[in-house]
């Protein structure tokens, strides 16, 4: 066909795949994919709605998707402005990143998100996001990169954690097909971990910087994991609202991986543990300390990042990048014997007229550092 004409909407029904081509035109209006799969292999930057039954996939440029259906790629590169809702299945190729330069055959599939605000909604358990990774063999320590791309320095691992991930490997006796082959659920005796990494993509309209959602293999059980048997029955550990590392077992308001991170357990009484700020005065000049609580173990599997921002809004960037000449010190192991202070003295003549401070707690990255 030609060129469409007009602004309307246009709705996809039944099981057949349409593929969307760099010669069609399409100038207004919204899509709503009600079954099959649509393949958009050009630019198609409107409004996109998925049901349910229905399959988003392709190497082109979409605007925002939203929906209960399903985000499907392989090996490609697919652009949106911003994702509400979702499922989502991701195919990995190899160890890395994905080739950023190749949206048709990028090894590792991602979807691109151009939006300041990329995911409208934080994920929970409803959203679905399931891994494929196409290697024969896995190797502890394993790190690949894919899935999502956004760009500048916010982390959106917030985002995306809750989501219910699931990794799959070749098995010729799998049940669940994918890019032409069969997968099951990998079953083997290490510990995925989802985390996002600092990249630089060079895309082909030219490089951009921003985070990459990043998987990788750890061996064994994670001290975190411990910590999450020790203080959960089995039923609360398969329910990721009570057992989620975002989840919230009392009136403190404290989420488990914060607990996890300052010494505490389940229900032991937070007022302690919270970072604080004691105004310092040495040699005559003013400083502001900002101290909090830091496991203790290298082990431990997790990192801290004090970040400051002059709006509550953000951006926010690591502490030492916003304020100047701030000094790091480590205090003496705390009466607990698995925490000690963390001390951050900030000059009274680096403190903005307004400034606000948090401490960012993630699970452990594998080396890259951020920006």
């Amino acid at each position: 066909t030609g060129p469409f004409a007009g602004d309307f909407n246009v709705s996809k029904t039944g099981p057949g795949t349409l593929r969307w081509e760099p010669e069609f035109a399409f100038p207004g209006g919204s899509w709503t994919v009600e079954g099959g799969i649509l393949d958009v292999r050009t630019n198609l930057s409107v409004p996109v709605a998925i049901s349910p039954d229905a399959v988003l996939k392709g190497h082109g440029e979409v605007g925002p998707i939203s929906g209960g259906g399903t985000i499907s790629l392989d090996d490609t590169i697919l652009n949106v402005e911003s994702l509400n809702g979702l499922n989502y299945a991701f195919g990995i190729s190899h160890t890395g990143s994905p080739d950023y330069s190749n949206p048709l055959a990028s090894g590792n599939a991602l979807l691109r998100i151009r939006s300041e605000t990329p995911f409208i909604h934080a994920m929970n358990p409803v959203n679905h996001i399931r891994v494929f990774i196409d290697r024969e063999t896995l190797s502890v320590n394993d790190v690949y990169r894919g899935g999502f791309w956004v760009e500048g320095t916010n982390d959106f691992l917030s985002l995306i954690e809750n989501a219910a991930y699931t990794f799959f490997v070749p098995d010729p006796n799998g049940a669940i097909p994918f890019r032409g082959a069969t997968y099951a659920p990998y079953s083997g005796p290490w510990s995925f971990i989802v985390d996002t990494a600092w990249a630089v993509a060079d895309y082909p309209d030219g490089t951009a910087t921003g985070r990459v959602m990043r998987v990788r293999f750890a061996e064994g059980v994670l001290p975190y994991q411990h910590w999450l048997a020790s203080n959960f029955s089995p039923e609360e550990l398969d329910d990721p609202e009570i057992s989620g590392p975002q989840a919230i077992s009392d009136e403190s308001l404290l989420p488990n991986l914060a607990r996890y991170a300052f010494g505490l357990d389940r229900y032991d009484a937070v007022q302690d543990a919270l970072p604080q700020l004691e105004t310092v005065s040495d040699g005559g000049a003013l400083y502001l300390d900002y101290i909090y609580r830091s496991l203790i173990s290298e082990e431990r599997g997790i990192e801290y990042i004090p970040e400051a921002a002059t709006d509550l809004s953000g951006p926010w960037a690591p502490m030492n990048q916003i304020i100047s000449n701030t000094v790091y010190t480590v205090g003496a192991p705390n009466e607990d014997g698995l925490t000690r202070d963390i001390r951050y003295r900030i000059p009274g003549d680096g403190i903005e007229e307004r400034m606000y401070i948090r401490l960012r707690i993630r699970q452990w990255e594998d080396g890259l550092t951020d920006p």
